[in-house]
């Protein structure tokens, strides 16, 4: 169950981020990707402590019979992450690696500003860490669904 709960959690991710692009960074107006930062980063959390205890279930309880419902839920969340992690790929990039603006290099006065790698980090760094987990609590649960077979 928190394995599906943890889908429903991180589908509004995307949308909420998506905030971000429909600003037009005038003078460097960074506060649309802010606003998509700070209201996405409750949902990904929230669906990152589901994965992670979906992973801990699938291990600790291969005898509960739900392995397959977590294996499969698990790939459709790492897919989901992917794609958020993809759609952000530039931006996580620029901001965590070279300090950048969300906006563009234009943009950038000084480098590494705390709100840029904030959002940075829930941009780029949230997806990846959902994928990484869903991809965890895939393989475990398919171990655990080989164990019991």
């Amino acid at each position: 169950m928190a394995s599906v709960l943890a889908i429903l959690l991180f589908l509004p991710v995307p949308l909420l981020q998506g905030l971000g692009y429909t600003g037009t960074c005038t003078q460097n107006d960074i506060d649309p990707f802010l606003t998509g930062a700070v209201l996405s980063l409750p949902f990904g959390t929230a669906s990152l402590g589901l994965a992670w205890r979906s992973r801990r279930r699938a291990r600790s309880h291969p005898e509960a019979g739900a392995s397959w419902l977590i294996c499969l839920t698990s790939l459709v969340l790492a897919c989901l992450g992917a794609l958020v992690l993809l759609m952000n790929a530039a931006l996580a990039r620029d901001t965590l690696l070279f300090g950048r603006s969300p906006c563009g290099a234009e943009h950038s006065q000084a480098a590494f500003e705390p709100e840029h790698v904030v959002i940075g980090a829930v941009y780029g760094a949230m997806p990846l860490a959902v994928l990484v987990t869903a991809l965890a609590a895939f393989r475990a649960a398919r171990s655990a669904t080989a164990r019991r077979a």
